[in-house]
């Protein structure tokens, strides 16, 4: 590598830009991966309300469950 280079990075890593520069970095990894955990719960809470709404639906349609009695 140019040493030239090398010496700039090791000036720009000693600043203290840089240090915040990385914690943001790890901030947002962070951070993704709460984004990535509640996107996950939500697609489960999805699937599951819509398994309720079907539960729900044929527990209704059952004999023993109608309001009316049977005409006829």
């Amino acid at each position: 590598m140019n040493e030239n280079l090398h010496q700039v990075e090791e000036r720009l890593r000693a600043l203290p830009e840089y240090a915040q520069a990385m914690r943001l970095l790890d901030e947002r990894a962070h951070l993704e991966q709460q984004l990535h955990d509640i996107d996950h719960r939500i697609e489960a809470l999805a699937a599951a309300g819509k398994l309720a709404r079907i539960d729900r639906l044929r527990q209704s349609l059952l004999p023993e469950h109608r309001a009316w009695p049977p005409v006829g």
